[in-house]
């Protein structure tokens, strides 16, 4: 059997009597470095977060806001990070610590303890690696963190990443930001599930007041 091989509109063939095979396609386009940045879902989250920071940060005072979400950041990547080493035996970057430290900081208050915060953090992680089934985390972690941080010590809980506190207008931001990520990570059913719920939920409410 013979073969041959040739280009044809830049891509190279060999040529067999049942066919030509493909051996060597274009060459990729060029990726952006913020495409680059943000090429997996987690990191894409991580960048919507951190915008939401940014614009919730005009309504703290000597940025107080930021110092707050340092310390979580940083206290869960770290967590994470030790974790992950202890389990794989290998450096990694904690990207899914670093996004429950984010939530977890854009949820609690500004003036939540440090102390405070750093037990949230540390139970969010914690849940992470020991609350599993099957590889996989059976409660969200920042979820988990701000609930035990709610009944354990009453910490108060503004949302202030969701730009509450910022005026109206600004909530543009939060659906245009949610509406990315939710595309990128396709979690719509869930969206709509929980809107479902919650709505159902307000109007038994409303009914029976």
């Amino acid at each position: 059997m013979t073969t041959r091989s040739e280009r044809r509109s830049g891509v190279k063939y060999i040529s067999t009597p049942k066919g030509y095979i493909i051996v060597d396609e274009n060459k990729p386009k060029e990726v952006s470095r913020w495409a680059q940045l943000v090429k997996t879902p987690k990191r894409y989250v991580i960048a919507m977060l951190l915008l939401l920071t940014l614009l919730g940060e005009f309504n703290s005072s000597a940025f107080q806001g930021l110092g707050h979400l340092l310390l979580a950041v940083s206290s869960a990547a770290a967590l994470d990070l030790g974790f992950s080493f202890a389990y794989k035996k290998k450096i990694q970057l904690p990207d899914g610590g670093i996004i429950t430290g984010l939530i977890i900081a854009l949820v609690l208050s500004t003036s939540t303890p440090a102390w405070v915060t750093f037990c949230t953090v540390a139970v969010a992680i914690l849940s992470k690696h020991l609350v599993k089934v099957k590889k996989k985390p059976v409660f969200n972690p920042a979820a988990f963190g701000l609930l035990f941080s709610l009944i354990v010590f009453s910490s108060g809980q503004s949302w202030w990443g969701s730009l509450s506190l910022l005026p109206v207008w600004l909530i543009v931001f939060v659906f245009v930001t949610g509406y990315l990520v939710t595309s990128k990570v396709n979690k719509f059913p869930q969206v709509f599930a929980f809107l479902g719920v919650y709505l159902k939920a307000l109007s038994n409410k409303i009914i029976h007041s």
